[in-house]
């Protein structure tokens, strides 16, 4: 499991609104960043400069929400990931299509 894997998960539960905002994406860098300072991710800290590959690497991808599931579904870790990418897509407004999406992750993760 990588820190990629994580984060391209979370944009991917905020960016099903069409977007991906400014706030979202420092939020999922704070939430990131302060799981890994409180040791409840097992990564190092991530740069803003990381990060910005990190989406790039998203918007350049054609990976679907099933695709991004799988790739965290075995790790240990996963109650965590789910809260990063639920605070960081509401913290614009949890919008329905997220929201949708969201839910959708918990049914493909087993964790509904």
């Amino acid at each position: 499991m990588t820190e990629k894997r994580v984060l391209l998960f979370a944009l991917c539960i905020c960016a099903k609104d069409g977007l991906i905002s400014s706030i979202e994406a420092e939020t999922i860098l704070t939430q990131f960043n302060e799981s890994v300072k409180n040791k409840d991710l097992p990564f190092k800290k991530l740069s803003n400069a990381s990060f910005k590959k990190i989406i790039e690497q998203f918007f350049a991808s054609d990976k679907q929400l099933e695709d991004y599931c799988q790739d965290i579904k075995e790790t240990k870790n996963l109650d965590k990931i789910l809260e990063i990418a639920k605070i960081s897509a509401s913290s614009d407004g949890f919008d329905i299509l997220e929201n949708i999406a969201y839910r959708k992750a918990l049914a493909l993760l087993d964790k509904n």
